[in-house]
């Protein structure tokens, strides 16, 4: 069995019965065929062997998820009042959001793209500077394999600690008691393109079909009721941002519906 881009945990809470360990299904719209998948066991979906060295999904176990589950089972019993967290379990979470945006494929894609431009940007420098090297040049561009330090880094599930920082701005956390939100394979998405550390920032995380987690540098904090309205924006986001699963727990029209509007 390989790693798990997405923990299994995280997984569970969007199951028919996150209760029941043996209902531990969903089903995923795959925008590839325009079909659903499923519905599969959440042990074998969203995951890659070889995805990360061992150590590293070690880290990820124990250092990154396990001290989250507490924080999760908490959020996920809300029903009414404020949900309240320390510092230490802001802190906890804020490096867990981090690092389950920079997990998920789409992030890794994107970064590979980056480095592949910078590559050839820096080629094209180089052919001007250095006209005598062109074959060199041209050969290192042709690589079959990224750089090692390139490799390493577009790899690295982890972030720097500067992510959590960033990530631990203004957080309203919307409930939805009767409209189910989304996920998707890339979770975490950012709403404006704007990077987590600018004064734009925002972002989406689903953490159950009843609570959303919004993050903002507005000031937007605290807890509150979602409105039909939010619920689609945040399931808008995840759609849009999806690499190529939305996950729900059956097989939906109205699921159906909505990526035919927003993809």
């Amino acid at each position: 069995m390989g790693h798990h881009i997405i923990p299994q945990f995280y997984l569970r809470a969007f199951t028919e019965d996150p209760a029941d360990r043996n209902s531990s299904f969903l089903c995923q719209y795959n925008f590839e065929t325009g079909a659903w998948n499923g519905p599969a066991s959440i042990k074998k979906l969203l995951q890659k062997p070889g995805l990360y060295a061992e150590e590293t999904e070690t880290f990820l176990t124990y250092e990154v998820e396990a001290p989250a589950v507490a924080i999760l089972k908490k959020l996920r019993k809300y029903r009414s009042g404020k949900i309240k967290l320390t510092d230490d379990e802001r802190r906890i979470f804020s490096f867990y959001v981090a690092c389950m945006y920079k997990r998920s494929l789409k992030y890794v894609v994107e970064q590979e793209q980056r480095a592949d431009d910078s590559i050839k940007e820096a080629c094209q420098r180089a052919r001007v500077k250095y006209p005598d090297r062109l074959e060199e040049i041209d050969a290192f561009e042709a690589r079959d394999e990224w750089p090692a330090e390139i490799a390493k880094e577009i790899g690295n599930p982890v972030p720097v600690p500067s992510w959590a920082d960033h990530i631990n701005m203004s957080w309203l956390f919307l409930f939805s008691p009767d409209r189910d939100f989304l996920t998707s394979d890339n979770p975490v998405v950012r709403l404006n393109n704007s990077g987590f550390g600018t004064p734009q920032a925002e972002f989406v995380f689903p953490i159950s079909p009843r609570l959303v987690l919004y993050g903002n540098r507005a000031g937007k904090r605290g807890t509150d009721r979602a409105t039909p309205q939010q619920v689609e924006c945040s399931n808008e986001a995840i759609i849009k941002g999806a690499f190529q699963f939305v996950l729900y727990k059956r097989k939906a029209a109205w699921v159906e519906s909505l990526i035919q509007k927003y993809r």
